[in-house]
């Protein structure tokens, strides 16, 4: 998944592209990544995330949340973009989205100046990205709250997770390479996300919501025959393809759930990582 949000943010400008995202290297486990992306008040002054979630623009198409506090001191830390301990060394929480092939940064954390090219949206809080997609955050966590169809079913599947990444289906997401393959997955749903759950072991769940109970199918059987293909490439490395059978799908009318565990080093090696 940490590399599907590399993949998905290869577009953004300078500053981010070398702070957030490494530069593209081969994709050595795609089948076992792309399972696991498709598994991840009123007035009442404005909280930290409430901001955070507020700027986030209405069309994004596709929206990541870190909480990097919870990360770190954990083997997946290792997978985190390098480029988020720099410029944003002191953030708690990091979110991302893109828009009309846009992009949009946004940290929470104890900074002493924006990063660069950034701008303050509040005391501690910081935007960076396109003009037009920082102007409208700072605008938009400041107005009456209106729907973020993506926003809320993301939070509603997600919460209490320390890392999530949230899709619209039936649209053409920035991405390349293997990982394009993922849009012709999701057109088979209207929202999916992956949330990332650090109970002691690590916990994907993935909730997708179809149109339709035939598109629920066909995401379905899509969905198991990617599982079994990455168990198989990993037939080698026993941990990881013991996580990869032991995958729950479960498939409810016009709902699919998706479970994997394992430990925090295996999940880093699923994600091609070596763990700090």
């Amino acid at each position: 998944m940490m590399r599907m949000a590399r993949q998905a943010l290869g577009g953004v400008p300078a500053w981010q592209t070398e702070s957030l995202l490494h530069k593209k290297h081969r994709v050595r486990r795609a089948a076992v990544l792309a399972a696991l992306v498709v598994l991840a008040g009123c007035g009442q002054r404005a909280t930290g995330d409430s901001i955070l979630e507020g700027a986030i623009p209405v069309d994004a198409v596709i929206v990541a949340d870190a909480n990097l506090d919870r990360l770190r001191g954990t083997p997946l830390w290792g997978a985190v973009p390098a480029g988020l301990a720099e410029p944003f060394g002191q953030a708690s929480r990091v979110m991302a989205a893109s828009a009309q092939d846009e992009w949009l940064l946004l940290a929470r954390g104890n900074f002493a100046q924006p990063p660069a090219g950034g701008r303050w949206l509040a005391p501690g809080v910081a935007a960076a990205g396109s003009d037009r997609l920082t102007a409208e955050a700072e605008r938009q966590w400041r107005s009456a709250r209106v729907a973020r169809p993506l926003i809320e079913f993301a939070v509603a599947h997600a919460d209490g997770s320390a890392l999530w990444i949230a899709a619209r289906g039936g649209v053409d997401l920035p991405l390349s390479g293997n990982y394009a393959n993922l849009n012709r997955l999701l057109a088979d749903v209207e929202f999916a996300c992956v949330a990332v759950h650090l109970d002691g072991a690590c916990r994907f769940e993935l909730r997708a919501e179809s149109r339709s109970e035939a598109a629920a199918q066909r995401f379905e059987q899509t969905l198991r025959a990617m599982l079994s293909l990455a168990a198989m490439a990993e037939a080698r490395h026993a941990e990881l393809a013991e996580a990869l059978n032991g995958a729950v799908v479960r498939r409810d009318g016009r709902k699919v759930d998706a479970d994997l565990s394992g430990s925090m080093e295996t999940v880093a090696k699923l994600l091609g990582q070596a763990p700090r």
